[in-house]
């Protein structure tokens, strides 16, 4: 495989294996400034996908996810040509789909979440389906909490990565690692999975990306992974019930009734609003149903959402 980075020749063969190694040495000792660091960037960059997703694949697979995660945030964070408008524009106002500040300091980088989606992408492509949704909990970032009493779990990051790779056509991917967050079945840590997928959902529907929460929404409705990967099945509300119930039981009715509205709007022939609550009612009881109908009356009321 020839990467467009300096021409560095990269594959099969042991000058790739090398590269991997050294990599692996590098981000081991927390040294992300470093040569192999940087230069996984510039393929990045240049639109080596394949080369990338094989390093960060590498990196997992050698027992180091957080140390993938943190060369993708480096991935995300290189410097762009020019500076993109804010993604949580609080009037709604014009929202870049891939480039993203973390905040309004002039010293921060624009994130570029469709980058890091593409090589997300690329890695589901090569069927490395645990390495993605490792990654993609290792996106997580612990934050302070308003009135300082510990810290909770921010997953904007994973969220809009996910959310990107919607405009660029891989929503089917992105459906695939919510499908295996949720399909977790890692012990102690798969409940803590299967909560990442209604919070991904909810959050990108509080940060005006509606449009795409809907379209990973109807991922889940699709058919079962299991049924994914032997190229049949038929629609489930199961999956994506059992997300709404847990918007629910969270305090985030409105998260649910926002989809439902969305998804309504859309008038597709298989979508049946009834029947999708009808599976939360069974993940809860129907006082869940209840309440997600009647935020979807306020929700009717807004202004349709990107």
């Amino acid at each position: 495989m020839e990467s467009a980075a300096d021409g560095v020749s990269w594959g099969g063969g042991s000058e790739g294996d090398s590269f991997v190694e050294l990599l692996l040495q590098e981000v081991k000792s927390n040294d992300l400034s470093s040569p192999s660091v940087q230069m996984l960037v510039e393929m990045a960059k240049s639109g080596d996908s394949d080369t990338v997703a094989d390093a960060l694949s590498y990196l997992v697979e050698a027992g180091a996810p957080d140390k993938a995660a943190a060369c993708l945030r480096q991935i995300m964070a290189h410097e762009q040509k020019t500076a993109q408008p804010s993604a949580i524009a609080p009037n709604g106002s014009d929202i870049n789909a891939g480039s993203i500040p973390g905040n309004s300091s002039d010293k921060t980088k624009a994130l570029d979440y469709a980058l890091a989606g593409r090589i997300l992408n690329r890695l589901i492509e090569l069927g490395s389906i645990t390495e993605g949704q490792d990654i993609i909990k290792f996106m997580l970032v612990a934050r302070d909490t308003d009135r300082g009493r510990g810290k909770m779990l921010d997953c904007y990051d994973a969220s809009f990565i996910l959310g990107t790779m919607v405009p660029e056509g891989a929503a089917e991917s992105a459906g695939r690692i919510l499908f295996a967050l949720y399909s977790s079945d890692s012990g102690e840590d798969s409940a803590a999975s299967q909560t990442l997928v209604p919070f991904i959902l909810g959050t990108l529907v509080d940060h005006n990306r509606s449009a795409w929460a809907v379209e990973l929404s109807k991922q889940l409705m699709y058919t079962t992974l299991e049924e994914i990967e032997a190229g049949a099945g038929e629609y489930d509300y199961s999956v994506l019930g059992w997300c709404m119930a847990q918007m629910v039981w969270y305090g985030r009715a409105d998260w649910a009734a926002r989809l439902c509205v969305e998804l309504d709007r859309q008038q597709l022939d298989w979508f049946n609003t009834q029947e999708l609550l009808g599976a939360v009612a069974s993940w809860g009881d129907v006082s869940y149903s209840m309440t997600i109908a009647n935020f979807m009356q306020d929700a009717r009321m807004e202004p349709r959402r990107t």
